[in-house]
């Protein structure tokens, strides 16, 4: 054969093996895919089924859930795996918001006499009106970073919310606002999670971990997200006039739920500007790790 004829038959091996190679990728990310979902369906049904707000260490096992510390400054998980939101710098929050308090965040220390649903609801969307709101002359803390809001949307079958009380106070807990990144590719995503149950130190809540699964299968119905075997979720959870940071994701290799919790803030206890400092941190923060295969 002479040296042009074997030159172009390389190059048509190496294309053959490109399309091979591309074909098995696309295989490996449909059955990532389907595994992912299937495990999301698996722990979501799960849940359904419990009517307790808090899920024991019997119940972390039956879902196959598997927690871990998170810390609140650097983000990093008591396990050592891979950090997903590094927090924005509380310093240069305070610089950003210095020229124009917020008197209202401060008013949230004092008792509330309504429902523990409606106490979580002032706290959340006192935390969405921090990042979001114009003051006076300044742009919103949120347009210093590429994160954007969005409402949810419950009519749309956005599974974030659960109604079974019968004392018509509220909901048990429902999702109002989601945090998205702007270029419409990251997977990382956040929420706000209003929860009439205080939060437990030592135990996630149903919602939580609700929160982490139906989003994580919502996300992985969009053709962009597939070829991450990631999600990260970020829950803001707020519970009665308590509050923490939830993360998680479904992993598929060992087919569970991988979840962190921070230590829990307390409205009646903890400083209310720091603590909301903490949360608009993390609202803010910056995405990183290998969320891809």
């Amino acid at each position: 054969m002479d040296a042009e004829g074997e030159s172009k038959n390389n190059n048509h091996t190496m294309r053959k093996d490109l399309t091979d190679t591309q074909r098995r990728k696309v295989q490996f990310q449909l059955m990532d895919t389907n595994r992912m979902l299937d495990i999301a369906k698996h722990v979501y049904f799960g849940l359904v089924k419990r009517r307790s707000a808090y899920l024991t260490d019997k119940g972390l096992k039956q879902l196959n859930i598997k927690c871990t510390g998170l810390d609140l400054s650097t983000g990093k998980p008591s396990d050592g795996s891979d950090i997903f939101i590094r927090p924005f710098s509380i310093s240069r929050i305070r610089e950003i918001m210095a020229p124009t308090p917020n008197p209202e965040v401060e008013e949230l220390s004092e008792p509330y006499t309504f429902s523990r649903w409606h106490a979580a609801f002032a706290i959340a969307h006192r935390l969405i009106d921090c990042l979001t709101c114009y003051r006076e002359r300044d742009p919103p803390l949120i347009c210093h970073t590429d994160w954007q809001t969005r409402g949810v949307q419950h009519a749309k079958g956005e599974r974030l919310e659960r109604r079974e009380r019968i004392d018509n106070r509220g909901p048990d807990w429902r999702v109002d606002d989601v945090l998205d990144k702007m270029d419409g590719l990251t997977p990382h995503v956040s929420c706000v999670l209003i929860d009439h149950a205080p939060l437990r130190d030592t135990q996630l809540s149903n919602s939580e971990i609700w929160c982490i699964v139906a989003i994580t299968y919502r996300r992985m119905q969009l053709p962009e997200y597939r070829n991450h075997r990631i999600i990260p979720v970020t829950v803001i959870s707020v519970g009665d006039r308590q509050v923490r940071i939830v993360q998680g994701y479904i992993d598929t290799e060992e087919g569970c739920v991988r979840a962190r919790k921070s230590p829990v803030f307390d409205f009646n206890r903890d400083d209310p500007m720091q603590v909301m400092e903490i949360l608009l941190s993390w609202c803010m923060g910056e995405t990183v790790g290998n969320t891809k295969a």
